[in-house]
Formats: structure tokens, sequence, C-alpha cells
């Protein structure tokens, strides 16, 4: 089977941030295995990749829009930086 047609999900990892990020992510994709899981073959992937690759299931879904609200760009590394300002409450 090609990694095209493969079930694949992200596994996530978050680390510690630097002097110019809070925070950086990492998505590794992974095959799911025979009891839902993923296995731990996964490789390291930029957003755009999450996007394009993970399965179309709940887990994927949420994988995809992770990827979307974190810019989906191409680093596989993802620096988060810290915002300014004040956050605003929806009502």
């Amino acid at each position: 089977m090609s990694l095209a047609t493969e079930q694949r999900v992200a596994v996530w990892t978050i680390e510690p941030g630097s002097d110019t990020a809070v925070m950086y992510v990492t998505a590794h994709l992974a095959r799911i295995g025979r009891d839902g899981k993923p296995e731990a073959d996964g490789f390291p992937a930029t957003l755009s990749q999450v996007l394009e690759k993970t399965a179309r299931t709940m887990q994927g879904d949420a994988d995809r829009g992770i990827a979307r609200l974190l810019g989906a760009g191409g680093l596989i590394r993802t620096p988060i930086r810290a915002t300014s300002g004040t956050s605003s409450t929806r009502r």
C-alpha cells in the first residue's frame, strides 16, 4: 500500500519555546494500527502535508482542523509566536 492510500493520523508534539516563539508544534504522520491507535512508524510532516495526507476519519478531521488553525504552512517544526495586546471575549 502506498503512502497516498494508507490511513494516517497526526501525532502532535509540543516543545518549549525560545526567545522568538512561545512554543513549537511538530506533527508526525503515523499509520493507524489494527487496534485503532497510531503506530510508532510516524515521520515528521509539514502542516500542509497533514491537510493532504490524514485519514478521512474523525481523528483526521481534527488533525486537519489543528493544521489549519496553525496556518497550514510548510515548516515541520512550527513556531507559535506570542500575540500582543489583550484578548477579547465574545458575547
